[in-house]
């Protein structure tokens, strides 16, 4: 019998991921760079280490990562807190049968 589910949220319960191909090239055109919408459906999913190589190999050896990453953040905060996260489809109905079904999640 399944007593708990383990779910990663981001990309998984949560649709973040709309949010950072919006936001990545707007941190980056901050550092002079143009990121093409190809390679900001690229970024999905990538690990922090694996998304600063893949920038790097596309704008860069010396590109602040950092900086870059702390300047999507801080464009993507204000439009977060105003609209919040949209759950991904079907999410809150899973959730809710799993708690009717007595499961922890």
């Amino acid at each position: 019998m399944i007593q708990a589910v383990i779910f990663d949220m981001d990309g998984t319960l949560l649709d973040t991921e709309k949010y950072y191909q919006i936001f990545w090239p707007k941190a980056l055109e901050a550092f002079g760079h143009t990121m093409t919408k190809e390679q900001a459906l690229a970024m999905r999913s990538l690990g922090s280490p694996f998304g600063a190589a893949q920038l790097k190999s596309w704008f860069g050896e010396d590109l602040d990562v950092a900086a870059v990453r702390a300047k999507r953040n801080e464009l993507m905060a204000p439009y977060v807190a105003e609209h919040g996260v949209q759950c991904k489809p079907g999410a809150v109905e899973l959730l809710t049968e799993l708690k009717c079904r007595g499961i922890t999640t």
